[in-house]
């Protein structure tokens, strides 16, 4: 069932800080200028900076700056700026400082890191030997001064995204146009705001950065992500491999083979509309990474509200994709005319995505956007489509919209989750039931869900195994077997040997009870043999008690 792409102080290098959201403090700052110099080591440089971003972008101190060296041998690069920045090599060595307008030949290749110590704006880095997008950053913090559409971007962001494996990978760009906030970071991930399954969130939330953020197509790419190819899709409950799950009582745990890393989203029916939606609230959407292998995904039998989902039988299927790529818009108060996703490959062409979103969480701060209509709450099941690269950007249409180039709208002081991948895969359907945790519909101690997926007995049946003792007692009480009507396999049934469930009976007074006993009067011989030869001493005792 594989859909191919769609289309119709200075410190060590350190570990890419989660971006928490609470509020940013509206703040200018020091210019820096990384401008261009003629290097003459070489015809090919490429410089790369305020061009791409515009001139308003004011980069924050937060920002790490990296720049690509492929080939140390032949490439040098150089910046300027109001002060210096602390440059680290690829293997985290510390470089020392870097000075305005000096020029540096690297000793090793790989991906150098800027520090930069104050606030930046219209900056160029050049590196010479480039022929393709060497600038990028893991968070692009940004001070734009203002909401206003003078100030906005029409940038374009090309993130480096997960392409199945090792040795894969994939370019999803962020095509811009009138992207507006007054602070704001753009950073992307493969699942969005951590614990939000793809949803935007309204306040706070954390958004771990994970893909490098290119100012231009990347250089470094390899431009090959693998389709992916699932297998083996299974829903399973309790000790027994049951299909049922019951919030409280019983939970399940969903499982599938997958021969590629990428994301899974899984959807389950709630609605009963036959639509396997994953932006709507109407059905069950969870999502998260996955391994090339056997994967399994936890599911109590709550809905995306954590609310106990309705008994009944479910449709569910799992989608896994490669290259999926999540941006989190964090207090951008506008996007207009709004902003598009492509898949780009090695030959800098462009196959347009399906964008998916929703945004329930947060429509209510919502406002018309200046053609007076408002950003759409979802993207709808099948999402919108970004069309041809060539074709403007149309409101609701082919874009992601919202704003009007004011302090208010569903983007101030919240995160909107924007996404889409490059490929998927998708199971066939299969289906769970979801029990009632609190029914008992043959009246023993013993949930329905509990006799179903832990027991194995009848729950319309107070004595599943017909031996006059209730399934309840057997399986918490007295210890017998509620499936076998002689559970100790002496030919005499458990309600015969039992006595009482209070005081069962125990012949040899060795700790176990006869029913559960092979040999009732432990006299060495057992109770099937004995049970032949009747009362031999004819004493009114028979001989497999006595």
């Amino acid at each position: 069932m594989r859909r191919l792409p769609h289309t119709p102080p200075r410190r060590a290098p350190r570990a890419r800080r989660p971006l928490t959201w609470s509020g940013y403090t509206r703040r200018s700052g020091l210019l820096l200028t990384l401008s261009a110099f003629g290097l003459g080591a070489s015809d090919t440089a490429r410089a790369e900076g305020s061009a791409e971003l515009g001139n308003y972008q004011t980069i924050q101190q937060a920002t790490d700056i990296y720049v690509d060296v492929l080939d140390h041998t032949t490439e040098t690069f150089v910046w300027t700026g109001t002060g210096s920045a602390t440059l680290y090599a690829p293997d985290g060595s510390n470089l020392g400082s870097l000075a305005r307008g000096s020029t540096y030949n690297p000793t090793q290749n790989g991906a150098y890191r800027l520090d930069i110590g104050s606030n930046q704006t219209n900056f160029n880095l050049t590196v010479d030997g480039a022929t393709a997008g060497r600038v990028f950053s893991y968070t692009w913090d940004i001070n734009a001064s203002d909401y206003t559409s003078s100030m906005a971007t029409n940038a374009s962001f090309y993130a480096l995204v997960d392409g199945g494996g090792a040795g894969r990978d994939g370019v999803v760009e962020l095509k811009a146009d009138g992207l507006a906030g007054f602070v704001y970071y753009i950073a992307a991930n493969s699942i969005g705001v951590n614990g939000a399954d793809g949803r935007s969130v309204s306040g706070s939330g954390t958004v771990v950065p994970e893909y490098r953020i290119y100012l231009n197509p990347p250089e470094v790419a390899l431009y090959n992500p693998q389709p992916p190819t699932l297998s083996a899709e299974d829903f399973t409950a309790g000790s027994l491999d049951c299909d049922t799950v019951a919030a409280g009582e019983i939970d399940g745990e969903f499982s599938f083979n997958s021969d590629v890393s990428g994301t899974y989203h899984l959807v389950c029916d709630l609605n009963h509309d036959g639509a396997f939606d994953i932006v709507s609230d109407g059905d069950l959407h969870v999502m998260g990474t996955v391994g090339i292998g056997l994967n399994t995904v936890p599911w109590d039998g709550t809905d995306n509200n954590a609310a106990p989902v309705t008994p009944g039988v479910y449709e569910c299927q799992i989608t896994v994709t490669v290259g999926e790529f999540h941006y989190v818009a964090s207090d951008i108060e506008t996007s207009y005319e709004g902003f598009r996703l492509f898949s780009v490959d090695g030959s800098d062409g462009r196959t347009p995505l399906y964008m998916y979103w929703n945004d329930s969480a947060v429509q209510s701060s919502a406002v018309r956007m200046p053609n007076n209509a408002y950003g759409l709450e979802t993207s709808g099941p099948d999402g919108i489509y970004s069309g041809s690269y060539a074709t403007a950007a149309i409101p609701n249409v082919n874009a992601r919209s919202w704003g009007r180039f004011q302090s208010t709208s569903k983007g101030n002081n919240n995160l909107l989750d924007t996404y889409t991948w490059i490929y998927e895969d998708i199971t066939d359907i299969f289906s769970l039931r979801v029990e009632d945790p609190n029914a008992n519909s043959d009246g023993d101690e013993l949930l329905d869900v509990v006799e179903t997926c832990e027991v194995g007995t009848d729950p319309t049946n107070p004595d599943t195994d017909g031996d006059g003792i209730w399934d309840d007692d057997e399986h918490l009480t007295v210890g017998t077997d509620p499936l076998d009507p002689d559970s100790d396999g002496d030919g005499l049934s458990d309600g015969d040997e039992l006595g009482s469930v209070g005081s069962p009976t125990d012949t040899d007074h060795d700790g176990l009870i006869d029913a559960m006993d092979p040999d009732d009067d432990g006299d060495g011989v057992s109770t099937a043999t004995e049970l032949l030869e009747g009362d031999s001493d004819a004493d009114g005792v028979d001989d497999y008690l006595d």
